[in-house]
């Protein structure tokens, strides 16, 4: 029921992105351009699989586990509360706020539809799968900041971490929140809070999400290479492993000229037009594009009846599409008759089945043996990263590693 309904209630599939030169940005701490990714808590998707993006669900087995679900809703709208802390990542919580402000949207449409119980499972569930994606960026985050302040003494590292987010805070100010009201065509930050209030979030909640998003993509920017190696021969392979997804059938660009049955009272009239359009081009010497844009009824008309490349078999009138794959190039062909009408046409150009050459397929494949080698690349990282940081959470469960957070209070804790 919610998963169904949960595209339908995240409304904001942002695109845009702010890229802001480092110095003046982070003041001198950082020394390459940052990418501030907005829009990802309502499904935006990073360009990084798992940065604040929720995977698929979880299986019924696990949302059911009775050590990690509220069994009641007193007990659900408890464990719900924004302040209560639900994961730990190495010394930085993770609040069930930050997760509400992910996955509120998807439920307001919900709300006033389904039980107070189905709502409650459907926030458990989605929760739990904000989580680990909410894990990961924390991690990446961390790492990034790790990463810039490792460099300077002890002294400094915590002002160093003050400046990145302030000046990430002003990024999300000066760009951020222009740029939404804007698209929402709304008149200031109070209306734009609101909003987001509205659907169960706060424009609060968007900057905790924005700082971290932007950190998590900036780490996974640094560590993928802009270009990979890929050698032609591993290209050869993957083309003769897939030679059949380069077949092309038959083509060809046309353009056609119609008279309509059901626009004339007998279909002599509709062949007394039809010719009237055909001698204009034959005898008369007028353009085909022309007279189809001023006279004809088919479709394209207001383009000259100009179709541009069409596959064989793809027209829904057969005779059409015999007429396109028979007659010469560029030549007028006789008129002819469907259900619908009459006819003719003159063949543009046209292309006989084939197959896509290596060297016309090589640029496409070796960019996707590249896209397949950087994620091999992001893979190892984050698998290093996630065996390097200690975890709580209150689902260890879903996080291979993890132990659960009721250890940070009693390390005797059996779960």
């Amino acid at each position: 029921m919610f998963d169904s309904k949960a595209k339908k209630a995240m409304p904001y599939h942002l695109s845009w992105m702010q890229s802001v030169t480092a110095r003046s940005a982070i003041k001198g701490w950082v020394s390459f351009p940052l990418i501030a990714m907005t829009g990802l808590v309502y499904g935006q998707q990073s360009p990084y699989p798992g940065v604040n993006a929720l995977p698929a669900a979880y299986s019924n087995e696990q949302a059911a586990n009775p050590y990690q679900t509220p069994q009641t809703i007193e007990a659900s709208e408890e464990f719900f509360q924004p302040g209560r802390i639900v994961a730990m990542v190495g010394e930085e919580p993770i609040l069930a706020g930050e997760l509400m402000n992910l996955i509120e949207p998807m439920l307001v449409e919900a709300k006033g539809k389904a039980s107070k119980e189905e709502i409650a499972r459907a926030r458990e569930r989605l929760m739990r799968q904000a989580l680990v994606s909410t894990v990961q960026t924390k991690m990446l985050s961390q790492k990034f900041i790790q990463k810039i302040v490792n460099n300077k003494p002890v002294a400094e590292r915590k002002d160093a971490r003050g400046q990145i987010r302030m000046q990430i805070n002003k990024v999300f100010y000066e760009s951020y929140i222009p740029e939404m009201i804007k698209e929402k065509k709304l008149s200031n930050e109070i209306e734009l809070d609101q909003f987001y209030r509205s659907q169960g979030t706060s424009l609060e909640g968007q900057k905790l999400t924005f700082m971290d998003s932007m950190l998590a993509n900036e780490m996974m920017r640094e560590i993928t290479p802009k270009t990979v190696n890929i050698d032609i021969l591993a290209v050869r392979d993957q083309y003769e492993s897939e030679i059949e997804d380069w077949q092309r059938p038959p083509r060809a660009r046309f353009q056609l000229m119609t008279v309509l049955f059901r626009k004339f009272e007998s279909k002599e009239q509709a062949y007394s037009e039809i010719t009237s359009m055909y001698e204009e081009v034959r005898l008369g010497g007028a353009p085909f594009e022309s007279v189809a844009k001023r006279r004809s009824q088919g479709p394209r008309a207001e383009d000259g009846g100009v179709f541009d490349w069409t596959t064989e078999g793809s027209l829904r009138s057969d005779e059409i599409n015999q007429t396109v794959f028979s007659i010469p190039e560029n030549r007028l062909s006789n008129i002819f008759e469907d259900s619908d009408g009459y006819h003719a046409i003159v063949v543009l150009e046209r292309e006989a089945a084939r197959i896509v050459p290596f060297s016309e397929a090589y640029e496409e494949i070796r960019k996707k043996l590249e896209e397949k080698k950087k994620t091999e690349i992001r893979d190892q990282f984050l698998e290093k990263l996630k065996a390097s940081t200690q975890v709580w959470t209150a689902w260890p469960e879903d996080l291979k590693g993890s132990r659960h957070i009721d250890e940070l209070i009693d390390p005797n804790a059996s779960r």
